[in-house]
This record gives structure tokens, C-alpha cells and sequence, in this order.
């Protein structure tokens, strides 16, 4: 359920294809076949180059003085970088030490185990 709504969600938001086929992307949708290390060091790879272009989009909105309204619509991608941010500090506790992630059965009993505590 949670995968079909994350899918559907990016091709609503008209995410490209290439981000959509990415590891930081591909890992947040519980696909075990996913190294989280490796998810995140593209995931800042990519974020370095996203940055630039933010940058580069700042300076050219102050140039032809973009109004307000522009400057507070997210982009999809903007919206993916923040899930992705979230995502990564909510699954952190679950990463072992190879990167690969627990199980969602076994983060269930963490969690149920530490409630009971």
C-alpha cells in the first residue's frame, strides 16, 4: 500500500525518470534490495548538484525580481529531497552497520520491545 502511493505520488508530481530510478529514491519505497549506504552517498551526490542549481535559480529570480508567489511554490523535486531528508533520520536507528536496513517485521519489535519497557 505505502509503495503504490509513493509510486503514484512521484508520477503525479512529474518527478524525472532518472531521479525516479535512483537508490536515495528507490530505497525510501521499503525496497530491501537497497544498500542504505550507498542510497545516501548518491542521495549527496545528488544533493551538491541540487544545491548549485538552487543557487543558480536564486540569483536569476533576483535578477528579473520573481515575485513572492513564485518563490514559495515547491517543486516536486523539492518535496522528494525533504521526504528523503525525514525518511533518512526516521530509518537511521534500523541501518546496521553493512547498510542494509531491519526488516520492517524487526523494526516492529524494536519498537513494540521498547514500548514495553
Amino acid at each position: 500500500m505505502v509503495l503504490l502511493l509513493f509510486t503514484s505520488t512521484l508520477r503525479a508530481q512529474q518527478v524525472s525518470q532518472k531521479i525516479q530510478r535512483s537508490k536515495w529514491v528507490r530505497i525510501m519505497s521499503n525496497d530491501s534490495s537497497y544498500n542504505y549506504l550507498e542510497a545516501q552517498k548518491e542521495f549527496q551526490s545528488f544533493y551538491a548538484d541540487y544545491l548549485k542549481e538552487q543557487r543558480k535559480e536564486q540569483r536569476r529570480r533576483e535578477r528579473n525580481k520573481s515575485s513572492a508567489e513564485e518563490d514559495h511554490l515547491e517543486s516536486p523535486t523539492e518535496l522528494l529531497v525533504a521526504d528523503f531528508l525525514k525518511w533518512s533520520i526516521n530509518i537511521k536507528p534500523f541501518v546496521r552497520a553493512d547498510g542494509s536496513i531491519i526488516p520492517l517485521s524487526g523494526r516492529l519489535a524494536i519498537i513494540n520491545s521498547a514500548k514495553r519497557k
